[in-house]
């Protein structure tokens, strides 16, 4: 009876789990760090054509056309502390099986920095042989002041924004 219960209690937590979610290997972590004395908070996250109607774009990433498809991120409104666990967009990932390197998924996040005028926006990109990304602060400020860098780590998956 004992290994009855403990058989039932196993099936009804791997339930919540699958209903829960996590991420897969359909998909791609990008992870958004906050290394500022300002908290960021995700305003939107959008299809590209968004962010190119908006900003015009010259990055490579907007001139491919990858669909918006996530298996999990933040909702807008969540806010990002300065040196908080990242924020991490689970972007869905296609293996192109005619190994043409195709980019199918790809999406504009855009956050407010608070307390200032400014916006953090930050494009990303899951290809078949590559993961891509692209930051940017509008508008524009001394280095200094504000700065992004999307580092090479995992492939392009880590995106820090610094700054006072």
């Amino acid at each position: 009876m004992g290994a009855l219960a403990i058989l039932l209690a196993c099936a009804v937590a791997g339930t919540l789990v699958i209903q829960i979610g996590t991420a897969s290997a359909a998909s791609r972590g990008f992870f958004i760090y906050n290394h500022s004395t300002h908290a960021l908070r995700l305003e939107r996250v959008a299809p590209l054509i968004f962010y190119r109607a908006k900003y015009g774009c010259d990055n490579d990433i907007c001139r491919r056309d990858g669909h918006a498809g996530f298996e999990g991120h933040p909702h807008p409104g969540a806010v990002l502390e300065p040196d908080a666990a990242p924020h991490d967009f689970e972007l869905k990932y296609h293996v192109d099986t005619t190994l043409t390197g195709k980019c199918w998924y790809a999406a504009a996040l855009e956050y407010k920095i608070e307390g200032t005028d400014s916006t953090f926006d930050v494009l990303i990109e899951t290809c078949t042989f590559s993961n891509n990304s692209f930051c940017k602060v509008t508008p524009e400020r001394h280095p200094a002041i504000w700065h992004c860098a999307a580092e090479p780590f995992a492939g392009g998956r880590k995106i820090t924004f610094g700054g006072r």
